[in-house]
């Protein structure tokens, strides 16, 4: 299995501005936080906006948990 997490810093370097949204009830939310660590330290743009609470890719929820719909404009926000 292939992790951006385990990327080389020379790659690191060259990544876009990054969004990283994660639950902090979720299996990943470590990867996720220990990615964007090392984004910040390889001088990368990156922001990790932490939902607490909430399953795995809880955006398919929509109908169902506001945080979806919040998660969602978030990401148009920061794609603007």
């Amino acid at each position: 299995m292939v992790s951006p997490v385990h990327a080389p810093a020379e790659l690191l370097e060259k990544f876009p501005p990054t969004l990283i949204q994660a639950s902090g009830a979720e299996f990943f939310y470590w990867d996720a936080k220990t990615f964007t660590d090392r984004l910040a330290a390889a001088g990368a743009r990156v922001t990790l906006s932490v939902w607490p609470d909430l399953p795995h890719v809880w955006h398919l929820f929509a109908n169902f948990l506001p945080e979806a719909e919040e998660a969602s404009v978030e990401i148009a926000k920061f794609l603007r």
